[in-house]
């Protein structure tokens, strides 16, 4: 490969890793749109991974901030994708609110 084909592949290079950037942080940008502030500080919402229903009725729910309870005191949300979103501050259990399916 001769000194110009290096180059034009490099800048190739870049460009595709800034669009494809581009395009993660746009898509995480409007997950976050519809949170309230109150609920997320535009950092503390994430989608669920998973849920158990607890024996006592409360839900175990696991995000990428991890593990949290929703009871029944926790403020709870319609979701406007009709999935469940929980927010709450990392490395805590504390659900600050949580977004459910409207026929929940």
């Amino acid at each position: 490969m001769n000194n110009e084909g290096f180059w034009v592949a490099i800048v190739a290079a870049v460009v595709a890793i800034c669009f494809a950037l581009t395009l993660l942080f746009a898509f995480q940008a409007n997950a976050h749109d519809w949170y309230d502030f109150e609920c997320c500080s535009e950092r503390d919402c994430a989608p669920v991974i998973y849920s158990l229903r607890l024996p006592n009725g409360d839900l175990k729910v696991s995000t990428k901030n991890g593990f949290g309870i929703v009871t029944k005191e926790t403020k709870k949300k319609s979701s406007r994708d009709n999935e469940e979103h929980a927010c709450m501050l990392p490395n805590s259990q504390r659900v600050i609110c949580f977004y459910e399916p409207l026929n929940y």
